[in-house]
């Protein structure tokens, strides 16, 4: 599997690096996204958000939410696509030029 594979998403100028290198992280406070998610309905975008897991705690610049319904049919075929159904579209707060996806909800 390429992980640094690159995605043209359904309303999306441009194509984006799908990064796992963030599974396990969830919006400081909360247990998991869905925690976070409840309150979402309060929340607009773009926003800054910590992410933590453990002692590790990064500053994100959260652009938006997407589905998967969003990804060209090729990703379905690929093996990690059965384990998500949320994603956004982010970038670390440093450099928010440099914007990529990082998958939010996995299936249960």
């Amino acid at each position: 599997m390429n992980k640094n594979k690159t995605y043209r998403l359904g309303n999306q100028s441009k194509e984006y690096r799908l990064s796992e290198d963030f599974l396990g992280f969830v919006p400081e406070g909360f247990t998991n996204w869905d925690s976070w998610n409840d309150i979402l309905g309060e929340k607009k975008y773009p926003c800054d958000l910590f992410l933590v897991k453990g002692e590790e705690k990064i500053s994100f610049f959260l652009k938006t939410i997407i589905i998967k319904d969003a990804f060209p049919m090729s990703f379905f075929s690929e093996e990690r696509a059965k384990d998500w159904n949320m994603f956004a579209i982010c970038s670390l707060a440093g450099n928010k030029d440099e914007e990529f996806i990082i998958p939010l909800f996995p299936y249960e």
